[in-house]
């Protein structure tokens, strides 16, 4: 920069400067008066020198308004009012706008028409798709629980202890219709034939010939058809068909409840299973922290700023974490191969029944009264099954009427060879049939009725008495139960609510030592910590579910909670 050598100049060189910068801003000044004035005329110039850019715009395009193109100055005047609107485009589109405002004020009033399609704003429209795709998310879901609790019940229905209840079933059908069959006659068929040795007989027949009738001279080949027709027998067969009737009852009920048993042993597995699989993404996500808070505080030792106390105390951590991600491991492949080996079922099963159990189940499962529990109406078929029991032995002593029709027929490859001389007809009949009624009583049997009798009422006594201690039993554990589930989720509640302070505070500490690094020890201790407290809430979140799944397998609603059934017995 050339140096002013002579200050006397400074004087001049100012006024110059200043009478210049009047001259700008008088010129500016004058040109906006000018075109807020005539802004009519100078706008339309312009407009139609920019007719192209103005007209894309109208025409709905999303880009912005180029600048008007501004012709060439025919004057200093004119010339100052194009480098305004240089500067201040906005003023153009002013006239623009208000033109267009009073072209669409001239037209006549048109009626808006009908809208026949759903109108969605982009932010409604995007919400639109989320909820269509979350329906579409939760509809795969559900059709995927759906198939999970299907293949659970196809594992059920051919599973061992179910496969032998079935059979206990169709075992008890049978001796239902056992039973029926003593209300239908039952017919006997007797043949024989055989030739007499020796014959010393003097007897006469009763047309008082000597010579024995056919059906006393032992030869030929005989026929003997009886049937015979139970008529009264005091209660004895429907007795008989009320105990089978109640023990098949009985063997429904220990099938249904087999059947409860091995669903709630199976979701054991599977809770533990879910529990151990977020145990171990839990540590995996903690031994990545601790790894580098150990690598941290050995660099910190090695640069003489930490002491190997500390170091050691770290490696304690990971250590302490490494023991929980390979304990969780063996346990999670433990129930594996137990789920595989009881149920056949593979832990993809175990992760949707969980899920289906957790959409199906009520937050605290009621308490069921101890006469619909499966307990006591099991006891209760026992003691309509002695009782029933008990009848048929009493009708056992009484006595039984019975219908009986013989037909015999005697000689019966003789029938076409006899009286062949034409004599007398009556010598040569060879069947018969006769009708009775016979009436059957016992009259002593050495004590045995009694003795049974005695046995089915020390029998029904016993039942009674363990109905009331089941009945006890259940209203006891099943307000234990839902005392227990109670207290967990209280316990949970307390538990995030600690787990929210516990994380404010680690955030907090964190943030201190990334400004001043003077404690990464205690930021370990207290992530430590924090990551007990999560496994141990984690922990306690599927005791809870375990809780529920007990009170509803104590209350027999496990099954029909989950729509699970195995059918009938298809005997």
């Amino acid at each position: 920069m050339t140096q002013i050598k002579n200050h006397k100049q400074l004087p001049l060189i100012g006024a110059s400067i200043m009478l210049f910068s009047f001259f700008v801003i008088a010129t500016a000044t004058s040109a906006q008066e000018d075109l807020t004035a005539g802004g009519t005329d100078s706008g339309s110039a312009l407009t139609q020198s920019g007719s192209t850019q103005s007209g894309s715009t109208q025409s709905g395009s999303t880009q912005s308004a180029p600048s008007p193109s501004i012709s060439s100055p025919s004057s200093p005047k004119e010339s100052a009012r194009l480098n305004f609107l240089r500067l201040n485009p906005s003023n153009q589109y002013k006239g623009e706008a208000r033109e267009k405002r009073q072209k669409e004020q001239s037209k006549p009033y048109e009626p808006l028409k009908e809208i026949t399609f759903p109108f969605f704003t982009p932010a409604e429209s995007k919400k639109a798709d989320q909820e269509a795709q979350m329906a579409q998310r939760e509809s795969a879901r559900l059709a995927g629980q759906a198939t999970g609790i299907a293949i659970i019940e196809k594992s059920l229905r051919y599973h061992p202890a179910i496969a032998s209840a079935t059979q206990d079933i169709c075992e008890a059908q049978y001796s239902v219709l056992l039973g029926k069959t003593g209300y239908y006659p039952r017919i006997n068929m007797n043949l024989s034939g055989g030739d007499k040795w020796v014959d010393e007989t003097t007897r006469v027949d009763v047309q008082g010939n000597s010579t024995s009738s056919p059906e006393y001279d032992s030869r030929g080949v005989n026929a003997t058809l009886t049937l015979r027709q139970p008529l009264y027998d005091w209660g004895r067969t429907s007795a008989t068909i009320r105990g089978a009737k109640e023990q098949r009852g009985v063997a429904v009920l220990n099938r249904t409840i087999r059947m409860e048993e091995q669903l709630a042993e199976f979701y054991r597995m599977a809770f533990q299973y879910v529990l151990q699989t977020q145990l171990i993404s839990h540590v995996e996500n903690v031994l990545t922290d601790v790894q580098a808070g150990v690598d941290t505080m050995e660099a910190r030792f090695k640069a003489g700023a930490a002491r190997l106390a500390d170091v050691r105390q770290a490696k304690i951590y990971q250590l302490e974490a490494e023991g929980l991600f390979d304990q969780a491991t063996r346990d999670r492949d433990a129930v594996v191969r137990a789920m595989d080996t009881t149920f056949g079922l593979n832990p993809k099963n175990a992760e949707n029944a969980v899920r289906a159990f957790i959409t199906a189940r009520p937050d605290i499962p009621a308490i069921i009264t101890a006469d619909e529990t499966f307990e006591a109406r099991l006891i209760r078929r026992n003691i309509m099954r002695a009782k029933a029991e008990h009848r048929r032995l009493q009708a056992e002593r009484l006595p039984a009427f019975e219908g009986v029709v013989t037909a015999r027929i005697w000689d019966i490859k003789d029938i076409g060879t006899r009286c062949q001389n034409g004599s007398s007809s009556r010598d040569c009949s060879t069947h018969e049939v006769v009708g009775a009624i016979e009436f059957n009583m016992p009259l002593f049997d050495g004590g045995a009725n009694a003795a049974q009798r005695g046995g089915l009422n020390a029998q029904r006594r016993g039942l009674e008495a363990e109905l009331a201690s089941a009945e006890r039993r259940h209203d006891a554990e099943s307000r234990r139960v839902q005392d227990r589930l109670l207290g967990q989720i209280q316990q949970l509640s307390q538990g995030a609510e600690r787990l929210t302070a516990m994380s404010e505070q680690f955030e907090s500490q964190k943030l201190v030592q990334e400004r001043t690094r003077a404690d990464p020890l205690g930021v370990m201790s207290l992530q430590q910590n924090f990551s007990n407290a999560q496994a141990q809430q984690l922990g306690l979140a599927m005791q809870a579910e375990l809780t529920r799944m007990e009170a509803l397998f104590r209350a027999g609603r496990l099954s029909q909670t989950l729509n699970i059934e195995i059918g009938d017995s298809g005997c």
